[in-house]
């Protein structure tokens, strides 16, 4: 609670544009804040002191997330303002109470205690049933698509690589002799695809926010499972990472707040050269992958020094520990280059195992992320970043 001390002066002023007066609902007179924007003072009741009426404040949409630094209210009781309190572009105040609800919503669960995948049939038909009913339906079609391209014993290069995998694991679970063996390339990574796809779910699922992103697991997976990976990475290293409710750019579905103001998209690319490399990539050719990469980004008008962010690569086969470096490469050179990009990061499944626990075949992948910050972004750097 917020408590005007002089009828004459607003408690805060915003230095912004396109705020308007926010005057007491009640007695319609007393100047309250001058220059209100209603996303920078959230959830906040202020008391005039004309009249003693309280005016609350709207709250963030649902699933929206806060910028790290934040100025809280109410932890000690109400808070006495002569006034006017100047709030600097970018600034946003929020009751310290609404500030931990919206922090346990929006953030990503931990990632040490990702549940392994028990690889049984029924096990996998929960996985479909649940995205199915997240997506509103959409999931099943591809999952038909993808049973119909292996009845027909033809490939899809369009279909859905989680739904592709699933029929492929679970084809294999149901034959007569049911084996799994990571030593065929197709199972493996059908299973990293499994795997990584449980690990989003588990780490994700419960945000506000998730049936958008449900969707796009269905019409473009690798691209929104990558961007899922490398937001709880960067979730995990201290950034504020949030989802659209719906985005303006393609491919901006992820961002980082820095500010109240100013974000970083998080966008992805899966390189088909990452996925299944019928041989050792060189150097040169790694390093043309990052610059592709890049060029694409921009050319979609993706990132740019308008619209700057964080690209990262996907591999769903082996991790390639020499892309860290071509990217290094790429982007830490002497010469100044794509300065839009904040980091570029590169992530792909580093070892899996299958065992037997009671009975059952369990599975889990461990996912590899290295991330290179760009010293020549156009700015300070503001990605905070721990390592994988």
């Amino acid at each position: 609670m917020i408590v005007q001390l002089n009828a004459g002066k607003p408690v805060l002023r915003f230095e912004e544009e396109g705020g308007a007066p926010l005057v007491c609902g009640h007695c319609n007179e007393c100047l309250l804040i001058e220059n209100f924007i209603p996303d920078r003072l959230v959830d906040a009741v202020i008391v005039c002191r004309a009249c003693g009426g309280e005016t609350r404040t709207a709250k963030l949409s649902p699933g929206e997330t806060l910028p790290n630094v934040v100025v809280v209210f109410g932890s000690s009781g109400p808070m006495a303002i002569e006034g006017p309190v100047t709030v600097p572009r970018g600034g946003m105040a929020v009751s310290v109470k609404y500030a931990e609800a919206v922090v346990a919503a929006t953030k990503p669960k931990p990632r040490a205690i990702d549940p392994p995948v028990t690889l049984i049939k029924e096990s996998l038909d929960d996985l479909v049933q649940d995205l199915d009913t997240r997506s509103g339906g959409r999931f099943a079609k591809h999952m038909r698509s993808a049973w119909k391209a292996v009845d027909h014993k033809r490939e899809d290069s369009n279909a859905n690589p989680l739904a592709r995998s699933l029929v492929h694991l679970k084809r294999k679970l149901i034959a007569q002799k049911p084996e799994l063996n990571l030593a065929d390339s197709e199972t493996r990574v059908a299973v990293s695809i499994v795997s990584g796809y449980r690990h989003v779910l588990y780490r994700w699922g419960d945000h506000p926010r998730f049936p958008r992103m449900a969707i796009h697991l269905c019409s473009e997976y690798l691209h929104t499972f990558g961007q899922l990976i490398l937001a709880g990475y960067l979730s995990d290293s201290g950034n504020a990472v949030g989802i659209e409710v719906a985005s303006k750019n393609p491919g901006a579905d992820l961002f980082i707040r820095l500010n109240a103001c100013d974000r970083l998209g998080i966008e992805v690319r899966a390189p088909g050269a990452l996925q299944r490399p019928s041989r050792p990539l060189t150097f040169k050719r790694l390093q043309d992958i990052v610059e592709d990469a890049i060029d694409d980004a921009r050319d979609r008008k993706q990132i740019s020094r308008g619209n700057p962010g964080v690209l990262g690569l996907v591999s769903t086969g082996a991790f390639v520990p020499d892309l860290e470096g071509a990217i290094h490469e790429v982007l830490c050179g002497p010469r100044p280059r794509h300065t839009a990009f904040a980091a570029i990061s590169y992530m792909g499944p580093s070892s899996s195992s299958i065992s037997v626990l009671q009975g059952q075949l369990m599975q889990q992948t461990e996912w590899n992320l290295k991330l290179v910050k760009n010293p020549h972004y156009f700015c300070r750097n503001p990605i905070l970043w721990e390592g994988g």
